[in-house]
C-alpha cells in the first residue's frame, strides 16, 4: 500500500515537471511567434495614405492627359485616381498581361518558334516582289524574326517587354494556347482573378485596330478596353513576379543568336522605356525615388500610355498608370508621370 502511494506521488511529481518543461516551451514558442510577427510587421514600409486629394495634386502638377491611377505597390491599396474608371485603350501595356500568362504557363527555358500565323502584321512578298499577304499594320513594331525563328521564353519575354515586339507577343500566345482566342480567354480569366472588372482583352499585342484589306483603311475591330484603375492593378501583379520585374527594369540586354540559326548574331536590346534605360527625364527625382519598371505603349487610338513602378529608400513602392488623349502627348507623358510620382512620394506617405 505504501509502495502504491509512493508510486502515485512520484507520478504526480513527474507530471508536474513535464508540464513545467513543456509549458515553458509552449510559452517560448508563443513569444517567438509574436516577436516574429512584430519583426515582420516592422519590415513592412509605412506605405501611403489612401485616396489622396487629387484636386490639390492637380494644382501642383501639370497634367494634360486623360486619366491616371496609382496604387501602393506593396499593399495594393489605392493612392490616387483621376478619371481612373474611364475606359481607355491600353496599347502595348497589354503586354504585361501577355507576359504574366506566359510565365504562369511555360518554363523560362521552353523554346518557342515563330509560325506564319504570328507574322500577321507586315506585308509579305514572294521572290518576285508580288504581294502574297496583306499585313494588318505595317507600322506595328516587330523585330527581324522570320518563320522558324526560335528563342527561349526568357528571351522572347525580353523582346516583348524591352522592345515591345508584336511577333514576340503573338508567338508567345500561340505557343501557350494554340490560338489567339484561347489566349485571350486566359487573359480575361486572369483579369477577373485580379479584380480588373472593367477590362476586356482580345489580343496579346495591345492592338486596337485592324486594317481593312479592301480599303486599306483602319477598322477599329479589336475591342481591347480597360481603365487606368484596372491597369494599376495589373502593373502591381506584373511587378510581383521577381523574374518579370527584373526584365522590365533591365536597361540593356545582349540577345543571343536565335536557336534555329535564322538570326546568326547576338545584338544589344535597349529598353524602349527611357525611364529605365536613360533616367534623365526632367522631374525624375532620383534622390526621392527610383524607377524600376514597367512598360510604355502607344497607338493612334490609345494615344500614349505608360505604366511606371517606382520605389524610395524606405521601401515604399508606387505603381502608376498614365493614359493620354493622343499621340501629341509623346513629349509630356514621361515628364507628367514623374510629376505625379514626385507628388505622391513627397506628400502622400504616412
Amino acid at each position: 500500500m505504501k509502495n502504491g502511494k509512493l508510486y502515485l506521488v512520484l507520478c504526480i511529481i513527474f507530471s508536474l515537471a513535464m508540464l513545467t518543461v513543456f509549458g515553458r516551451a509552449f510559452v517560448r514558442q508563443i513569444a517567438e511567434s509574436v516577436a516574429g510577427s512584430e519583426n515582420s510587421q516592422a519590415q513592412i514600409p509605412p506605405g501611403f495614405a489612401e485616396n489622396a486629394d487629387v484636386e490639390d495634386m492637380l494644382t501642383q502638377i501639370t497634367f494634360t492627359g486623360a486619366s491616371f491611377a496609382a496604387i501602393d505597390g506593396v499593399t495594393g491599396k489605392p493612392i490616387v485616381s483621376y478619371h481612373g474608371s474611364e475606359q481607355r485603350r491600353p496599347a502595348s501595356l497589354t503586354k504585361m498581361m501577355t507576359a504574366i500568362i506566359a510565365y504562369e504557363n511555360l518554363p523560362l527555358e521552353a523554346t518557342l518558334t515563330v509560325t506564319s500565323d504570328s507574322l500577321r502584321w507586315h506585308d509579305r512578298f514572294d521572290e518576285n516582289g508580288a504581294l502574297i499577304y496583306k499585313g494588318l499594320d505595317n507600322e506595328m513594331y516587330t523585330e527581324n524574326s522570320v518563320e522558324g525563328t526560335t528563342y527561349t521564353l526568357s528571351d522572347w519575354l525580353r523582346l516583348l517587354m524591352m522592345h515591345s515586339d508584336a511577333v514576340a507577343a503573338d508567338t508567345i500566345a500561340l505557343s501557350v494556347s494554340g490560338s489567339y482566342e484561347e489566349f485571350s480567354n486566359l487573359m480575361n480569366a486572369k483579369a477577373k482573378e485580379l479584380g480588373m472588372n472593367d477590362t476586356y482583352f482580345d489580343n496579346p499585342v495591345g492592338a486596337d485596330f485592324w486594317v481593312n484589306e479592301k480599303s486599306g483603311e483602319y477598322d477599329y475591330n479589336f475591342h481591347l478596353i480597360t481603365t487606368a484603375d484596372d491597369f494599376s492593378i495589373l502593373t502591381k501583379a506584373y511587378m510581383d513576379y521577381e523574374v518579370l520585374a527584373e526584365i522590365a527594369g533591365t536597361a540593356t540586354y545582349i540577345l543571343p543568336p536565335s536557336l534555329d540559326g535564322s538570326i546568326a548574331e547576338s545584338r544589344e536590346l535597349t529598353n524602349f522605356n527611357s525611364l529605365v534605360s536613360e533616367k534623365d527625364t526632367p522631374g525624375y527625382s532620383s534622390d526621392l525615388f527610383s524607377v524600376i519598371g514597367t512598360k510604355t505603349g502607344y497607338t493612334d487610338e490609345a494615344g500614349c500610355t505608360i505604366a511606371v513602378t517606382a520605389v524610395n529608400p524606405s521601401g515604399n513602392k508606387v505603381c502608376l498608370v498614365y493614359m493620354s488623349n493622343s499621340l501629341d502627348e509623346s513629349d509630356h507623358y514621361y515628364i507628367q508621370s514623374m510629376e505625379i510620382l514626385d507628388y505622391i512620394f513627397r506628400y502622400c506617405q504616412k
